[in-house]
Parts: structure tokens; sequence; C-alpha cells
């Protein structure tokens, strides 16, 4: 997380082509309102970091670790609520549920327990 943190901040400073962002390379100069969408821009990202951990977190108590990992298990799962939310994450490819909760959620459910 240490990585993608230290890229959100570069990004709030440097264009993609590592340019400064604002005028002479600082904070200094440069339109007030721009700073300010941009940092906030930066902790929407911060965020988002924190709230897909949280999820992958969550969701480690329900699902095995085997041949495929919890994060892509969730994904797994969020594609296949897109296509039919009441379908049971057991029977999802690739997702290996717990045994003691096995057949106990569909993808809509477990997307919002873990949310």
């Amino acid at each position: 997380m240490k990585k993608e943190l230290t890229q959100i901040l570069i990004d709030c400073i440097y264009t993609a082509d590592a340019k400064p962002v604002f005028l002479n390379g600082n904070w200094v100069g440069g339109n007030l309102d721009d700073k300010l969408i941009r940092i906030e821009q930066a902790v929407d990202r911060i965020i988002g970091l924190q709230e897909a951990k949280s999820k992958i977190d969550n969701a480690s108590h329900y699902l095995c670790n085997d041949d495929v990992s919890v994060e892509e298990q969730v994904i797994a799962i969020e594609k296949q609520a897109d296509i039919d939310g009441g379908e049971m994450i057991d029977d999802v490819e690739g997702v290996t549920v717990w045994e003691k909760v096995m057949n106990t959620f569909s993808c809509d459910e477990f997307l919002d327990l873990i949310s």
C-alpha cells in the first residue's frame, strides 16, 4: 500500500509526463481551486485504497485462499453480481467458500457484507 500511496502523492504534484502541476514546480502561485481539486482527488484515491483493502480483509473471513487469491475471487463475485446478483457465491467460477458458510450468500449479499 505504501507504493500506491506514494504514487497518489506524486500524481498530486506532477503530471503524467513528470511536469510540475503548479507554477514553478511548487504550490506557490497558480489557481487555488485547482489545488483544492487535486488534493480532494488524492484523498478520494487514498480512501478508495483503504476501502478496497478492508473489503479484501473482510472477504478473507469467508473465502479460502487456495488456488485463487481472495482479491481475484472478490473481483469474480463482483463481475457475476453485475450479471446476476442473486447467484450464490459458491457457484461463481474460481471462488472457494469456507465450508461453514457454504450456500449462505448470494453475490449481492456477500458484497454488501464485505463492504
